[in-house]
């Protein structure tokens, strides 16, 4: 029996999704529409996609992963980057009941862990004016690179570790710079479905690749000699 690939079975998940657009409320999350959640959703299925047992029946699957997606972008809202005395029953206002100091430092391993791991995140999400930072923007260096050699070397390690769809993907994006519904057509795309699934299709496969090539770029690159420090 022949397996079921992600492209094959993307319209049953495109309308398996389309069905739950009015009972998965997103409003909790105000930089979130639809789309976007569609979109990561359907890169998760993407991802996981040999996780699941081709004996069973898909639906129950695909339920099972888009319900602890929808949990999980919930979740990551509203506790992704805060502080962990939020959840503390030894925290209240301001005050630490635990740390000698009475206030979070870093005594307290949990606080610690997400100074580490999760400050610079929630740092981040706060707007800052740049005319604050004009020093550190200004004291940049810049750096050259040759782009050719570079290109041709990342492609020559790249290439092994795409799926054949993404290949094909990376082709028509990056070598011969098509738009995404442009490429959906080479794909076999008709015009009507062209700019609604297979420019969607597409895209899922453009953000996988990004993501294997920001992986093979800071886990390899000392064996790609680009000229340039990563």
């Amino acid at each position: 029996m022949l397996k079921l690939t992600f492209e094959d079975a993307y319209p049953k998940i495109k309308k398996l999704l389309d069905g739950k657009r009015h009972t998965l409320h997103l409003k909790a999350v105000p930089y979130l529409g639809w789309e976007d959640f569609c979109q990561d959703v359907l890169l998760h299925i993407y991802k996981k996609w040999s996780l699941y047992d081709q004996n069973r029946k898909l639906e129950p699957w695909l339920n099972a992963v888009i319900g602890s997606k929808f949990k999980n972008f919930l979740r990551d809202h509203y506790y992704r980057h805060q502080a962990p005395c939020a959840r503390c029953p030894l925290h209240h206002m301001e005050e630490c009941f635990y740390t000698d100091s009475g206030v979070p430092d870093t005594s307290c391993c949990f606080f610690r862990r997400w100074v580490e791991k999760n400050k610079n995140g929630y740092d981040i999400k706060l707007p800052l004016p740049i005319s604050n930072h004009e020093q550190e923007v200004h004291a940049m260096e810049d750096g050259q690179m040759d782009y050719t050699k570079a290109k041709t070397q990342f492609e020559k390690k790249f290439f092994p570790i795409l799926t054949p769809f993404e290949s094909k993907v990376y082709v028509l994006l990056y070598q011969k710079n098509m738009s995404e519904i442009e490429a959906s057509k080479v794909l076999g795309f008709k015009p009507e479905k062209a700019r609604k699934d297979g420019s969607k299709l597409v895209r899922i496969a453009k953000v996988a690749i990004i993501g294997k090539a920001k992986e093979m770029l800071h886990e390899g690159n000392e064996d790609l000699d680009l000229g340039y420090d990563l």
